[in-house]
């Protein structure tokens, strides 16, 4: 049967029309009563004590970034911040990043290729941005947290990734001189006082944490502090409310 101008273009109404409410499933504006839009924030360790930024680690942070941001749905975004001597201080290295508004028509596949095309560039900024030794001096990681926690006041959801070696190094205390000598239940004791610390009530209860540690080329045994530093996050964010997720960045 040979089909009318009428019957093609109602074919192709239902076809926009099908896509459009397949769209607003995979974006989220169908997420039901306990939806909201989470904030994903990342940060990427600069300090000269850890390898993040060698040029063994750059591709992978960058490919890291750009996994999160492509998880994103409707109205998510996702900061990312430096971890140094003044984490706590410090503003967003680039733009919060975001989806691109989707229309639910034949052109969101253009659009979302565009929004990729131009991500890889604004994550470069993240790679190529350059700090004074001074802020490079120390490495201060428990003021992530403390930025956490004024996004989780602001009534935020939080997902939590953290780009580094977590090896604070501050006038507070020093993993690298605490550390190598520290026995197993004193490190437990820390944890616990420094979770009491920094996320009273177990502020952090709910939120999904994950670190990736940078690796070097040459691989070989785990040095002794990065074992004991990897235990005290994990008893650290046990008595925050969470857990946390220890990965390899290039994994």
């Amino acid at each position: 049967m040979k089909l009318t101008k009428t019957h093609k273009q109602r074919i192709k109404d239902a076809l926009v029309t099908t896509l459009f409410l397949s769209q607003l499933a995979i974006v989220g504006c169908g997420g039901g009563d306990n939806w909201a839009p989470t904030s994903h924030i990342a940060f990427v360790d600069y300090t000269t004590s850890c390898n993040t930024m060698d040029e063994f680690n750059r591709e992978y942070v960058k490919k890291r970034i750009i996994s999160i941001a492509e998880k994103l749905q409707n109205k998510d975004e996702l900061v990312v911040y430096p971890i140094h001597a003044y984490t706590e201080s410090a503003s967003p290295i680039i733009n919060p990043i975001r989806l691109p508004i989707l229309k639910g028509d034949l052109g969101d596949s253009k659009r979302k290729k565009e929004w990729k095309k131009a991500l890889g560039s604004e994550i470069d900024k993240v790679l190529d941005y350059q700090f004074s030794a001074q802020v490079l001096a120390g490495t201060n990681v428990f003021a992530a947290i403390r930025k956490v926690n004024r996004s989780i006041k602001n009534n935020t959801k939080v997902q939590l990734h953290f780009i580094s070696d977590m090896v604070h190094e501050m006038n507070d205390i020093s993993f690298k001189t605490v550390f190598p000598d520290i026995e197993k239940l004193e490190m437990h004791t820390l944890a616990v006082e420094m979770a009491k610390k920094y996320c009273p009530s177990q502020s952090l209860k709910d939120i999904n944490v994950t670190i990736y540690l940078p690796g070097r080329p040459s691989g070989g045994d785990m040095e002794p502090l990065y074992y004991t530093v990897n235990c005290f996050w994990e008893e650290f964010f046990s008595n925050a409310g969470t857990s946390v997720k220890i990965r390899e960045l290039k994994a």
